[in-house]
């Protein structure tokens, strides 16, 4: 049986690590309230998101090892292309967002977020695709938020460092 390569190793350090911090956000989400007067109140959302990402990431990192076991490994590259390099990313930035969220907030986290994530995983990066992207980041930031604050009447975190 072949040995797994070094991104497949830090996939499943990444992955086992996600699954950790969800099973740990996981209590914190369920003693929020789940619903104030027939609405969704603000421990919801983070239970569902939370507890995907949880079921998500333990399939993920049994897929790596019951490929592992199969024999079905890739080989060891020289050096990670951005499709071996995506669900690292992926899974890095989610690993931060939890605790970043009640500094930053989360309008200037999403923007954040999807901005790095897009500029990284975009195929081109000019400086012309890079605006839109940053355009695109803080519609979706804004839009996401009027999505939470003003149709599901949740109230999304402002950051300490941001006050937005």
């Amino acid at each position: 049986m072949r040995q797994p390569s070094g991104i497949i190793g830090l996939e499943r350090a990444v992955l086992a690590a996600l699954l950790g911090v969800c099973i740990l956000l996981l209590p914190e989400a369920i003693r929020a309230r789940l619903w104030v007067s027939g609405l969704p109140g603000p421990g919801l959302y983070p239970l569902i998101v939370l507890g995907l990402i949880a079921i998500a990431g333990a399939a993920l990192l049994l897929g790596t090892f019951l490929q592992a076991r199969s024999g079905s490994v890739p080989a060891v590259t020289a050096s990670p292309t951005g499709n071996q390099l995506m669900p690292l990313t992926v899974g890095l930035s989610l690993l931060v967002f939890p605790f970043a969220m009640p500094l930053v907030g989360f309008r200037a986290l999403a923007f954040a977020y999807t901005l790095v994530l897009a500029i990284v995983l975009s195929p081109v990066r000019t400086p012309h695709r890079i605006i839109l992207i940053a355009a695109f980041s803080a519609a979706l930031a804004f839009g996401v938020h009027l999505l939470f604050s003003r149709v599901f009447r949740v109230v999304l975190p402002a950051g300490s460092l941001t006050g937005f």
